[in-house]
């Protein structure tokens, strides 16, 4: 389960998604560890972060390996994990109080004090177990968690809390394209257009062209057009008068959709582009295009849709 100790007001208008702390890589430095330095570097940061000291020797060679996997296993988590290493040779006393008789040995400080161990040489697997037992998940995995959540969530129409995972994920990658798009479908659904076009600017121009932000765009757009179709038995009778009319039957295409009648807003623009392919500058295959990015991929509409496009467009 996500953590969720961060404030909720329940209003996601007064949501302040912007005031999490961004984490930032951080190149990983084995820090040696000495007497002089020992309760600064290792106690007094394990209040803040889970710290290893490996105890090692330059002289073995399993601990050489050791110290490339922890190096490499740290570097995926800077924010909650840091590595050190106390050499026993130059340091005898210091080890000595750990009871250290042999390296590589490892010993895992947490609130100040140790609270785990081992010795030995270790897989990078069983590394990565006790690392995990130790800290948790990593971040990483942490945020595509809760990115999955609020995801299942807002597809579950729970929009207030989907817009709270969207908003966690954005506090600690601000780019996240995904939670950009996610946070702006929120907003959308809440019928607020302003805030979720506010919130896309919050992506690179560049990415807007791209899934999943360009269905977000394709999605807004629409909506302006919903509220310019007009009255949806009125277009029908107009098109039953005049068959012809690709200006109402455009219109009629965008009004059926909003009415969730995804095939007959299908059908209204194939019949424009079997009639006139390059109406109005091929207007009729980009809404078409612009209704299957909303829908996505593997919608069933979008399927049939896109089959019958290709048809018509290489027959």
């Amino acid at each position: 389960m996500m953590r969720k100790d961060r404030k909720q007001d329940g209003i996601l208008k007064d949501m302040k998604f912007g005031t999490h702390k961004i984490i930032e890589e951080k190149k990983t430095v084995m820090m040696n560890i000495t007497p002089q330095n020992f309760e600064t570097e290792v106690k007094n940061s394990s209040l803040k972060q889970a710290v290893l000291v490996h105890f090692w020797s330059p002289r073995n060679a399993e601990c050489k390996k050791i110290t490339l996997l922890l190096e490499k296993l740290a570097k995926a988590r800077p924010s909650d994990l840091k590595v050190t290493q106390l050499n026993i040779e130059a340091h005898p006393l210091l080890a000595a109080q750990f009871g250290i008789s042999s390296v590589p040995a490892v010993f895992a400080f947490k609130d100040g004090r140790p609270v785990d161990g081992f010795a030995g040489l270790q897989t990078e697997a069983r590394l990565t177990a006790f690392i995990n037992n130790l800290c948790g998940p990593p971040r990483k995995n942490l945020l595509q968690k809760a990115l999955s959540d609020a995801q299942a969530a807002l597809e579950a129409h729970d929009i207030t809390e989907a817009a709270q995972g969207f908003a966690f994920v954005l506090g600690e990658d601000k780019n996240n394209g995904a939670a950009i798009a996610g946070l702006a479908r929120c907003y959308f659904g809440l019928g607020d257009e302003e805030r979720a076009n506010q919130t896309l600017s919050m992506a690179p121009e560049a990415a807007l062209k791209k899934p999943p932000l360009s269905g977000v765009v394709a999605l807004l757009k629409l909506a302006g057009q919903r509220k310019e179709a007009g009255s949806l038995s009125l277009l029908q009778e107009q098109i039953r008068n005049s068959p012809e009319d690709f200006e109402a039957r455009f219109a009629l295409s965008i009004a059926l959709e909003a009415e969730n009648e995804r095939a007959g807003a299908i059908e209204q623009l194939i019949y424009i582009l079997k009639k006139n392919r390059d109406w109005k500058d091929g207007q009729a295959r980009q809404q078409l295009i612009t209704f299957f990015e909303i829908w996505g991929p593997m919608n069933p509409h979008s399927i049939n849709g896109r089959r019958q496009l290709s048809t018509l467009l290489f027959s």
